[in-house]
């Protein structure tokens, strides 16, 4: 007997999502480059309409195929601009790398040696670029104007309006620069200032490093991780993550069991939801829940209720058994996004990355870089993104049972996911 036309449409809306390529021209050709998102602080908007990338393909707008070039496409309405330009649309003539865009899909910042921008000197700098008046901004600045020297700057990724941009950066000029060692800044764009970000609770500048998405939608918390020692619990000889908040000027160390338990292990590649309630981190240690294999896990913690969680698990409950890295977390914390190699994970084989997104509400953990027939990909997936509502999950892949240029890395966007 036939299931009937209400579960056919139960069956299919549970599964309901596909791919898009999101690394392609205006005119719908996939790139004939390399294209990735990694390192990118956010590189999806809150609606999943917008995405960024970078690319050294040629058949993308002024592309030559060697140069890396930072681009944001409407999947509405199929256009691929570049943005790593001048105001005047002149593109850089130096590589950029790891586009983050602002949630409200306006904002695009991205870093580089970027010959030819403002403020351009041979080092690594930060730019935003407006979408909407064309208008390209150095954000790596001192408060004199200058640019950031002395150091490179790196791995932008922005509030959810885009007025304040987090970067790492060693530049010697810059507030509370401490000799080659990186610290967390904050540009504020209407003001026109740069902020440490990362310091102590005291105030003072603590050494610190973001990878992934380190402010929350207000710009009110910064998320980051850290050795310095004048850190809570720190100088231990391993990375922990911290919570900042500018208002209070308060310090959270967030890489913790729910009894109070400090990780035992290297924590990082942080995450902080749009309200600031939740941090998803990675982590090495073994007294982390799920933690007591020979791999590295994804976790979320609850900074309202102190409670850390395990992402990187089935649907069983079972921890995985391989490698998870760099999760993502949706606005409300219900979703988080990460890439791993293990056997017990769906469609995993124990050597291939793959995506997930796991829903922490329901515990249920779903493949997402799978093609169209529901076959995992076929090489690696790597380096998620997730939208703030959680429907919309941006990532690359290499693998060439997706879509996209067959011959090359590609950019992708799964959903909507229901």
């Amino acid at each position: 007997m036939g299931v009937g036309l209400a579960g056919v449409f139960a069956i299919s809306a549970q599964g309901a999502f596909h791919l898009t390529v999101v690394s392609r021209t205006s005119g719908g050709v996939a790139a004939n480059g390399y294209s990735t998102t990694e390192g990118a602080g956010g590189a999806i908007s809150h609606d999943g309409r917008m995405a960024a990338f970078e690319s050294d393909a040629a058949n993308l707008p002024h592309g030559d195929g060697s140069t890396f070039r930072c681009y944001v496409r409407n999947l509405e309405t199929g256009r691929t601009r570049l943005v790593s330009v001048t105001s005047k649309g002149v593109p850089a003539t130096g590589d950029t790398a790891s586009p983050a865009i602002s949630a409200n899909g306006r904002l695009v910042a991205f870093y580089g040696d970027g010959n030819g921008l403002p403020g351009a000197n041979g080092q690594g700098q930060v730019w935003v670029h407006d979408l909407k008046t064309g208008t390209t901004r150095l954000a790596s600045r001192a408060n004199n104007g200058d640019p950031a020297t002395g150091g490179n700057s790196a791995y932008p990724s922005l509030s959810g309006d885009g007025r304040f941009v987090a970067f790492e950066s060693y530049a010697s000029n810059l507030p509370g620069a401490e000799a080659s060692t990186d610290l967390v800044y904050i540009r504020d764009l209407k003001e026109g200032k740069t902020l440490v970000g990362s310091r102590t609770g005291a105030g003072s500048s603590a050494f610190g490093d973001v990878y992934g998405q380190p402010l929350s939608s207000d710009g009110r918390r910064l998320a980051f991780f850290a050795n310095d020692a004048d850190l809570p619990h720190g100088g231990d000889g391993f990375d922990h993550v911290y919570v900042r908040d500018r208002g209070s000027g308060n310090v959270r160390l967030v890489d913790r069991t729910s009894n109070g338990t400090v990780a035992n292990g290297e924590s990082d590649d942080v995450s902080i939801s749009g309200g600031g309630r939740f941090v998803a981190f990675d982590s090495e240690a073994n007294n982390l829940p799920g933690g007591s294999g020979p791999g590295e896990q994804s976790y979320l913690r609850d900074l309202k209720r102190g409670k850390t969680k395990l992402v990187s698990q089935s649907s069983a409950g079972q921890p995985q058994d391989g490698y998870a890295y760099y999760p993502h977390v949706s606005g409300d914390g219900r979703y988080v996004a990460f890439y791993a190699d293990g056997s017990n994970l769906p469609g995993g084989d124990g050597s291939t990355d793959q995506i997930y997104l796991r829903d922490m509400r329901k515990g249920k953990t779903r493949l997402i870089s799978k093609a169209a027939d529901g076959d995992p990909a076929n090489a690696y997936a790597e380096y998620p993104s997730v939208s703030l509502d959680g429907r919309w999950v941006l990532f690359y892949s290499g693998a060439t049972n997706l879509g996209g240029n067959p011959s090359n890395q590609n950019v992708f966007r799964a959903g909507p996911i229901g």
